[in-house]
């Protein structure tokens, strides 16, 4: 080879180097944008016990204790006995239960419970403490629908418990 052809050649690389260097660099992957937040998931529940609640052998009406779960799954729920969900409940509902909480209704009372539920929550549950627990319908539950605030109306009558969410 000559040397001018080598001068071309070394100059003609060392212009393709340069031009190589300042192309575009090729699209690299693209990243899907984030979905959006979920909105949380609240309760609004209301509970409303009637004038007869939990009568005593004498049909006098009785204040009535009730736990409000909230629950990843209702099947352990729905298995248990009334005394294992309310002095055990952790140990009977294991890992389905993700919160619990106390109140107490008196005849003819009404109190409301507004809970932002955890993400794991699915379901919602009550039980009743009534005193004849053998003729008492003593557990209810409802599915809590995801990412919305929802009603639930909780109705304590004389031996019955139940839990509804109203219709629009």
């Amino acid at each position: 080879m000559t040397r001018g052809l080598r001068l071309r050649v070394v100059l003609f690389l060392a212009a393709s180097l340069i031009a190589g260097c300042a192309a575009k660099p090729p699209p690299g992957p693209t990243i899907p944008p984030a979905p959006p937040p979920l909105k949380a998931t609240v309760v609004q529940a209301s509970f409303e016990a009637a004038a007869n609640v939990n009568p005593d052998s004498n049909g006098r009406a009785s204040p009535v204790v009730v736990h409000f779960f909230e629950l990843k799954s209702p099947a352990a729920f729905e298995g248990a006995d009334f005394f294992s969900l309310f002095e055990r409940e952790k140990e009977t509902l294991g890992a389905d239960l993700v919160a619990r909480e106390e109140l107490l209704l008196t005849p003819g009372g009404k109190q409301q419970l507004e809970r932002r539920l955890d993400p794991a929550t699915r379901y919602v549950a009550v039980i009743a403490a009534f005193r004849d627990l053998d003729r008492a319908k003593w557990r209810a539950y409802v599915e809590a629908p995801l990412s919305k605030v929802t009603p639930v109306v909780v109705r304590l009558q004389s031996r019955e418990v139940s839990m509804s969410i109203p219709q629009k």
